[in-house]
């Protein structure tokens, strides 16, 4: 992979949420293990970015919650498709994150429909403001990812 040939690779594209600085939380290396599965031909070759979450909090807020939303889907998202070649298709666009960032996650492909194929929710902290994310994932009425 080349930078350069960016633009004609359209490779899957995982966005993982965090709360910690580097966006993975320590003792989990994802890059690592994605890494290793793409060597090993485990898996095709796929973009692993990661965004800081702006407050652990953050999807208690629902405008902070939407402005980090909107700034993922508006300028994260067209940014790596354009600078790194990542797919914008929904069936190779996820979305995951640990803890609070797998609660973002999950609230993000309910309130995005159609732009996330994928959900990875590692650990969500289901429990944070007493499951209020929970009651609004049971009551969602529409599409959810494939996966």
């Amino acid at each position: 992979y080349e930078r350069d040939d960016a633009a004609h690779n359209n490779l899957p594209v995982l966005f993982l949420h965090s709360k910690s600085t580097l966006g993975f939380p320590s003792g989990w290396s994802a890059p690592l293990t994605a890494a290793t599965l793409i060597q090993a031909g485990v898996t095709p070759p796929f973009i692993l970015a990661s965004m800081q979450l702006p407050r652990e909090d953050a999807i208690l807020d629902q405008r902070d919650g939407r402005e980090h939303l909107d700034r993922l889907i508006g300028d994260l998202m067209p940014y790596m498709n354009q600078s790194y070649g990542a797919s914008t298709d929904p069936r190779q666009v996820g979305i995951g994150g640990t803890g609070v960032g797998a609660m973002f996650a999950l609230q993000a492909a309910t309130r995005a429909p159609g732009v996330f194929g994928q959900v990875l929710a590692e650990s969500p902290s289901s429990w944070v403001n007493e499951g209020r994310l929970l009651q609004e994932l049971e009551r969602h009425i529409g599409p959810l990812p494939d996966r």
